[in-house]
């Protein structure tokens, strides 16, 4: 008897098979491999060898599996389809548009293969021709969620704001449970300043396939009732620079509340207590410090989750400034900076490289594109980077005959009271996106923040000015403008700048 007559190689497969419907991948991916030994014409099990290893990481084994699908059934839709998938996650992005051309070729109405390939073309900054393959696979499925999903990704990278927002709108109309979608719809309103339904969306933030982490407080989350002879336990989250962005509301808290107890970064726990008379702070740790589990908390909340209640209508916001450095500190480092010479001491910060990598990269400038600035004559510049950026600083020297000083007696890395002293002692600070500006925005210094064209919702579309901080002026490339022409319109409003003050 052949194998191909044998019954115990079909009931292999359907064996394989149970078991990868399961996610038993361990088990299947053998049974596949046993049903190819002894039958090495089944493209099917081949398919599904390759699919089971893939899900099991093996992505070079899974990939020439289905390969070998090919070599034995050439021309299968879905093993084609399959193998494009597979070329993605391999990081073979090119190849995988190539193959998702080949399966649309041979078959228009393929609905994933229209998705996958705009997924890709996304993935090499292609977002127009992104667009269009997404637009493509709706014209098949209207109520395909992902799909409109990844067409808000894809036209909010174009910085089609309205038709990002009319896509996640679109998305959660066919899939209210799309986390992502409102987290990122919750993003879009904020930045069109439309707070009375982003505040809600936005905290979808908790329960995103990858979720913020919450602390664990076994106490009632505030929504907003009454806090009056009451304990509030207020807990930072995300990076340095939200929570300062949202301790801004903890003055309205202090009115409203009995007590209130800040959790927060420890690098801030002696700036917040300087600046909010009869805040309790205390800094992060883990475990919790027992303090925070205190017999007198009535609730809780994240900082961020105030905003739903402090910050519903435009009308809730009133800048001012709310943080407060150690005034002799400030005095000390005045007098330190006074001996650089005349003119105007002047804060540099020009990258980031917290959070999303990618986004950190969007928003960070090379110092060498800073010269429309740093020849400006009658200033002195103080360096407000962290991280090593001495390579950076001397290459300007050299090019520019620039020097950007250092002050070896601050650390904004280990202690953000002193990096608040070093920033209020300065006349003004030029920065991008990043902890410098949200900490000069709090102290109400004249801060100017450099934008590239797309950027979050901190930094309003809507106005050049912030609500959250009196004091800042936001300068923004303008769509496909690179870092040295935005820096050449500073450098002419840093002469008007330096004109006004004589």
């Amino acid at each position: 008897m052949s194998d191909l007559a044998d019954p115990t190689v079909d009931q292999d497969f359907e064996l394989a098979l149970l078991c990868h419907r399961k996610g038993q991948l361990k088990v299947a991916a053998p049974l596949y491999q046993a049903v190819l030994k002894r039958d090495p014409t089944r493209a099917d099990a081949a398919h599904l060898y390759g699919l089971a290893h893939i899900g099991l990481g093996n992505l070079a084994h899974g990939i020439e599996a289905l390969f070998l699908s090919l070599r034995i059934k050439p021309g299968a839709i879905e093993v084609e389809h399959d193998l494009g998938s597979a070329l993605i996650s391999a990081g073979q992005v090119e190849r995988a548009i190539e193959q998702f051309h080949l399966v649309i070729a041979a078959d228009s109405a393929h609905i994933n293969a229209h998705i996958n390939l705009g997924l890709a073309l996304a993935a090499t900054d292609r977002a127009i021709e992104a667009e269009g393959a997404l637009v493509a696979a709706l014209a098949l499925a209207p109520d395909h969620a992902y799909a409109w999903y990844k067409l808000g990704r894809v036209r909010a990278a174009l910085g089609d704001w309205d038709g990002a927002l009319g896509a996640y709108e679109k998305c959660l109309h066919y899939d209210p449970e799309h986390h992502d979608a409102r987290y990122n719809l919750g993003n879009l309103q904020l930045g069109n300043e439309l707070f009375d339904p982003s505040w809600m969306n936005y905290e979808a933030r908790w329960v995103r396939p990858q979720p913020g982490p919450k602390r664990p407080f076994d106490v009632p989350v505030w929504r907003g009732e009454s806090l009056s002879g009451r304990t509030i336990l207020v807990w930072g989250e995300q990076g340095v620079g939200e929570e300062i962005l949202f301790a801004s509301m903890i003055p309205d808290l202090i009115a409203r509340a009995g007590h209130v107890l800040f959790e927060s970064d420890p690098r801030l726990s002696p700036l917040f207590a300087r600046s909010f008379a009869g805040v309790e702070t205390i800094g992060r740790t883990y475990p919790a410090d027992p303090r925070t589990a205190g017999a007198d908390i009535d609730v809780q909340s994240a900082v961020g989750s105030l905003a739903p209640v402090l910050r519903a209508r435009l009308a809730d916001f009133d800048a001012q400034p709310y943080l407060a450095a150690d005034p002799a500190k400030v005095a000390v480092i005045r007098a330190r900076y006074a001996a650089l010479g005349e003119g105007a001491k002047i804060g540099l910060s020009w990258f980031s490289s917290g959070g999303n990598k990618i986004y950190s990269a969007a928003k960070s400038s090379p110092l060498m594109a800073w010269r429309p600035v740093l020849r400006r004559a009658g200033a002195r510049f103080v360096n407000l980077q962290y991280g090593d950026v001495a390579a950076d600083r001397a290459a300007v020297e050299d090019a520019f005959g620039v020097a950007i000083h250092v002050d070896p007696e601050i650390d904004q890395m280990a202690s953000l009271d002193d990096f608040a002293a070093q920033i209020d002692a300065l006349d003004l600070v030029i920065t991008t996106s990043n902890t410098t500006a949200h900490v000069a925005g709090a102290l109400g210094k004249e801060v100017w923040v450099l934008l590239p064209a797309k950027t979050d919702w901190r930094w309003s579309r809507r106005r050049d000015g912030s609500l959250w901080y009196p004091g800042l002026t936001m300068h923004r490339q303008d769509s496909g403008e690179d870092w040295v022409t935005l820096l050449e319109r500073a450098g002419a409003a840093l002469d008007d700048w330096q004109q006004r003050r004589g």
